[in-house]
């Protein structure tokens, strides 16, 4: 497992393909479970919270093997 620290950049994915945009309600689907974020605290489970704006104020959980560091 990668080590994380607050604030790094990740991608979370679930790994489907992305659908095509004319089928708007499947890709809005996609684009809540694949997105860009910010670490916000690694659980003693193992979960990873990471929060879409890095300002707190939603923050959601994930298995470790969805998300990914990326390049800022």
């Amino acid at each position: 497992m990668h080590s994380y620290q607050k604030g790094d950049p990740v991608r979370v994915s679930n790994g489907e393909a992305e659908p095509p945009k004319h089928h708007t309600r499947k890709h809005a689907k996609w684009c809540f479970r694949n997105y860009d974020g910010f670490i916000h605290s690694v659980d003693s489970c193992g979960r990873v919270m990471v929060d879409e704006s890095g300002k707190g104020a939603l923050v959601r959980s994930h298995p470790p093997h969805q998300v990914t560091p990326r390049d800022v």
